[in-house]
């Protein structure tokens, strides 16, 4: 009698043994969605780079899974102008070189690009993302455009894309001088 309860505990904790780590995927691929959820809609970009830490950890056999939490993580600390951001692009394309996409972005975010911050510019990032000569060149934004005046078109603004290359103008200055009756 004592045997068979024995077995019956050993059968039921190694069935929840199985269960457990059948689940740890799903668990991760719910845990990335819920960093996705944070840094994409809260906005909280930190809160994001641990939850992305998490899924790493959770996401074990599954690289592709993994190599996708570390870039999003890498993106994180780049908008927060932070030199992690290299160190894990650097990770992915070491670690990761099996999963093509993740490992290709990753090479095209640091390929000729200096991802660390520069002395006395903490929270700034640099790198060339655009070249042009006569231009007047207003902030890039949070999502990539960036507003322009050219020589070459005196009184015209512009929007440049700077993802994709478009261009579009946007307005007179002229128009925009006289709205505030200069």
């Amino acid at each position: 009698m004592k045997n068979k309860v024995a077995v019956a505990v050993v059968l039921i904790a190694l069935g929840v043994s199985v269960l457990v780590v059948a689940q740890a995927p799903r668990t991760a691929e719910v845990q990335l969605k819920a960093a996705q959820h944070k840094e994409e809609v809260e906005g909280d970009l930190r809160g994001a780079i641990e939850l992305y830490r998490q899924v790493v950890g959770l996401a074990g056999a599954n690289r592709a899974l993994a190599a996708q939490a570390l870039i999003r993580m890498a993106e994180c600390h780049e908008k927060l102008g932070s030199a992690e951001a290299r160190t894990l692009y650097e990770r992915v394309i070491r670690e990761f070189a099996d999963q093509g996409e993740a490992a290709a972005m990753a090479r095209a975010r640091i390929g000729g690009s200096s991802l660390a911050p520069v002395s006395g510019t903490e929270g700034a990032t640099f790198r060339k993302v655009w070249e042009i000569a006569n231009l007047y060149v207003s902030n890039v934004s949070s999502n990539g455009k960036v507003v322009f005046a050219s020589f070459d078109f005196p009184n015209r603004l512009f929007v440049r894309d700077l993802a994709s290359g478009s261009e579009r103008p946007i307005g007179s200055t002229r128009s925009r001088r006289a709205e505030r009756g200069s």
